[in-house]
């Protein structure tokens, strides 16, 4: 357990300085999620649309943002690893490469939520939200983590198409696109096709907690026990895909 605990602060450690590295991106982070922000929040506001909508349509955009970055990572980061030619050191590593890029993952995921948490605190003082937006959305934040589990499962598989294709980038955004367009197709009322999503669940958990209305053990057990499977569908096909790679193919042809 102490060498999961030092690889994690060395990671956090390593991906903090990487990011003030690389600060335009922070800053970019934040220009976006502002600028999404004031289009639900004052856009909207023209309409017919109340706050507690446009509050909700938020939480949506959070979900898409947060398992969208989750399916990207993995994707990116083997894609990136192997065209450097650095992916066999991962391979070699003592720690499991899945579990570093989750790491890495995690962090990311940290950092976006501060910034996110920060904005609303903001909206907070100048009286936009109230306090019990910021409180349900700390709430969500939690909430989503399953998915995230979940969509990272599905980029570990993209990742391991990537081994022997080489070029998913565009793979990733026609799915990323996708997901924007099936957050506004999801209902509470009754079950579908889409409810296998990932975050399909803990999208309807988190619109049925806001109205008010309890949560039943089964729907929030089948919430998690979803997205463990398919991070363990991932797991398996990207080792198995990694190892016919590593066989018959050669991380040189990048």
């Amino acid at each position: 357990m102490q060498k999961y605990l030092e690889l994690l602060k060395n990671q956090i450690i390593l991906d903090i300085k990487e990011r003030l590295c690389y600060r335009i991106n922070l800053i970019s982070d934040l220009a976006l999620f502002t600028l999404i922000y004031f289009a639900v929040f004052y856009l909207a506001a023209s309409g017919e649309s109340t706050a507690e909508s446009r509050f909700l349509t938020l939480l949506g955009y959070i979900f898409w943002q947060f398992n969208a970055m989750a399916l990207g990572y993995s994707t990116s980061t083997i894609r990136l690893e192997a065209s450097r030619g650095t992916l066999e050191l991962y391979i070699q590593s003592r720690y499991s490469i899945i579990l570093l890029m989750g790491i890495r993952l995690m962090i990311s995921l940290m950092i976006s939520a501060v910034t996110m948490s920060g904005i609303l605190v903001f909206s907070i003082a100048v009286h936009i939200l109230n306090f019990s937006n910021l409180v349900f959305f700390l709430k969500a934040l939690v909430l989503i983590v399953p998915s995230i589990i979940g969509m990272y499962g599905i980029g570990l598989m993209i990742g391991a198409v990537g081994l022997g294709e080489k070029n998913t980038g565009q793979m990733v955004m026609i799915i990323q696109g996708t997901m924007l367009f099936l957050i506004n197709m999801i209902q509470t009322e009754k079950f579908s096709i889409l409810h296998l999503l990932p975050f399909a669940p803990g999208i309807v958990i988190v619109q049925t907690l806001y109205s008010g209305q309890p949560i039943s053990a089964l729907i929030s057990l089948g919430y998690v026990g979803l997205n463990l499977l398919w991070l363990a569908a991932g797991v398996s096909f990207f080792n198995v895909m990694l190892e016919r790679e590593r066989r018959y193919g050669s991380f040189d042809h990048y």
